[in-house]
């Protein structure tokens, strides 16, 4: 008897194994794919079709007041020119929509060539509080895990994002 409760005790540890979640998952956060719709300087709408013509899609949250956003921004030019053959596309997102004549001055001044676009609810879920916040997107639509986590706050050079983009590509 008591090797049939034993047996049956690690017939039924061996079966639940592939189901469990490792703690360290538990406190990750995920995204599901997401759906949007933005209109950039141009008139042009920009919506998650463009991941499926992409192999990295880069979303960085911007602002025009936000002196670190506006310093990297032609290190981002310069990073989209270097990557965008490979697959690489990025979007601007900024909110401050009051602001749209210091947009178009910074975007001019910085050689912009990338879609700069407006900003809308569904990124709310991809707030962190600070800019610029950037986010990276497969084809599929998924958020891509970036150095541990799922966003990347604060500015970076040219060289910085362009050992991040090497690593998704």
């Amino acid at each position: 008897m008591k090797k049939i409760f034993t047996a049956i005790i690690v017939l039924i540890l061996a079966l639940s194994l592939p189901g469990c979640i490792p703690l360290w998952a538990l406190n990750e956060k995920t995204y599901p794919q997401f759906s949007f719709s933005v209109t950039d300087l141009s008139g042009n709408i920009i919506t998650e079709s463009v991941f499926a013509e992409h192999k990295v899609t880069m979303i960085n949250f911007w602002e025009p007041w936000c002196s670190p956003c506006v310093h990297e921004m032609p290190d981002l030019e310069l990073l989209y020119q270097a990557y965008k053959d490979d697959g690489f596309y990025i979007i601007g997102i900024y909110s401050s929509t009051d602001m749209l004549s210091s947009v178009k001055s910074i975007v001019q001044s910085a050689g912009t060539t990338y879609p700069i676009a407006d900003y809308c609810d569904t990124f709310d879920q991809f707030q962190t509080g600070y800019v610029p916040t950037t986010i990276f997107v497969d084809q599929k639509g998924q958020v891509m895990k970036v150095k541990g986590g799922t966003s990347l706050t604060g500015a970076r050079s040219f060289t910085d994002w362009g050992s991040i983009v090497s690593d998704l590509l």
